[in-house]
């Protein structure tokens, strides 16, 4: 049952959650970006729709093996604030006012929720930190996914190489 009352949908894992060959080859992240969920409204209401999805994503990052870890998510207001985690969490928590996430922290999982917009993960192997960046279709047009770096290069310390980044959802052509 979801938090709405309703019967969760039956599907499996391996039918909505997509991995990239790229991330995985790094050998520094596990992650999974989760598609649309057959026979799950979410043409409603925003935060009933996130409601729902929360459900789902919560049994997902368990099958991933991300349950045990604290959730840091991003309030998603469209705008261009990444907020930073530089200490170990003991809880899930939510970003207000900002659209990304960066941390160098290990033991943490980073989501961001997306329709009609990107998701961008940020991935530096030199200084093992990783962000996740909501991109919204105005902020896909300009230049956010350089600009997202900056809070990992100022907060976390300079790298070697600058980071990667891979724009994913329907807003990127992906």
């Amino acid at each position: 049952m979801t938090a709405t009352g309703e019967a969760a949908p039956a599907f499996a894992a391996e039918e909505v959650v997509e991995t990239f060959p790229a991330l995985r080859a790094l050998g520094l992240v596990r992650h999974g970006f989760i598609g649309r969920i057959p026979g799950l409204e979410v043409a409603i209401e925003r935060e009933a729709a996130l409601s729902r999805l929360a459900e789902v994503h919560r049994r997902l990052r368990g099958e991933l093996g991300l349950g045990v870890m604290p959730f840091a998510t991003a309030e998603q207001v469209h705008g261009d604030r990444v907020a930073v985690i530089g200490e170990p969490l003991g809880a899930d928590c939510c970003a207000a006012g900002a659209d990304g996430l960066v941390t160098n922290q290990p033991g943490v999982s980073l989501g961001i929720c997306v329709a009609d917009c990107c998701a961008i993960y940020l991935v530096d192997p030199v200084r093992r930190a990783i962000g996740l960046v909501h991109s919204g279709k105005t902020r896909t047009a300009q230049p956010i996914s350089p600009r997202s770096t900056e809070p990992m290069r100022d907060t976390l310390g300079p790298a070697l190489a600058p980071p990667s980044a891979w724009p994913i959802g329907e807003a990127s052509g992906v």
